[in-house]
């Protein structure tokens, strides 16, 4: 399973060695690791983990440890990659929207 995993990571990211690098780190995470036993978990991982590790390439950022943070960012990454703009709909900003997302995800 471990090998096929990281191949997921290897096909998933163009970049061989973000692909070495985000799996070294989800393979030091044991709740993320065992996450990517579910394809669907894996791919959300990447999707969250991806601009992160490519933002570290210049400066040192933190990496979602939890679930929590781990589905924050992906909702946080849909919403700027996606240009889902509730503040078209809503009186929002795109801070107050990060905000919610993740003070949703601390209830749970």
């Amino acid at each position: 399973l471990k090998e096929q995993i990281k191949e997921y990571f290897q096909k998933y990211f163009a970049d061989q060695r973000l692909a070495e690098t985000a799996f070294a780190y989800v393979e030091q995470n044991d709740i993320l690791y065992s996450m990517c036993d579910n394809p669907s978990y894996c791919r959300i991982i990447c999707y969250s983990l991806g601009p992160g590790l490519r933002r570290m390439q210049g400066a040192q950022k933190t990496l979602p440890t939890t679930v929590t943070q781990l589905f924050a960012a992906y909702l946080s990454n849909i919403f700027k990659n996606h240009e889902f703009n509730i503040s078209k709909h809503h009186d929002l900003r795109a801070e107050q929207i990060r905000d919610l997302v993740i003070r949703t995800g601390q209830m749970g």
